[in-house]
């Protein structure tokens, strides 16, 4: 598994077009990113996935801009903004980040390798 230190690399990875149906449908997204520099998660919502990853790979973005390159390992997608931002806060308390450990192991697994 690649990680993208360039912006471009980095948004081509993770394109998203218009007109896909979940994108229209689903405008809230709470995502996670891996950083091989530290092996730390950062957590984020956004309601534009394309613009957000553009900003953390270009550095755009204080508390990732360190931490490149950066790899997008979960996104989730939501009709309602609360649940969104809900979501978002779980991800960041102890239980929400066991329950990342486990719902994600095997990619942990893949990434320390």
């Amino acid at each position: 598994m690649k990680a993208f230190g360039k912006p471009k690399a980095f948004f081509d990875a993770c394109m998203l077009r218009d007109s896909d149906v979940f994108w229209n449908m689903l405008p809230y997204c709470v995502y996670v990113l891996f950083s091989p520099r530290d092996n730390m998660l950062y957590h984020g919502f956004t309601t534009n996935l394309q613009a957000r990853l553009r900003d953390h790979a270009a550095g755009k973005t204080k508390s990732t801009a360190a931490r490149r390159p950066l790899r997008l390992i979960h996104a989730e997608f939501y009709i309602s903004r609360k649940d969104a931002q809900r979501r978002e806060r779980y991800f960041k308390t102890n239980q929400g980040k066991r329950m990342l450990k486990l719902m994600l192991s095997e990619t942990f697994e893949e990434l320390q390798h």
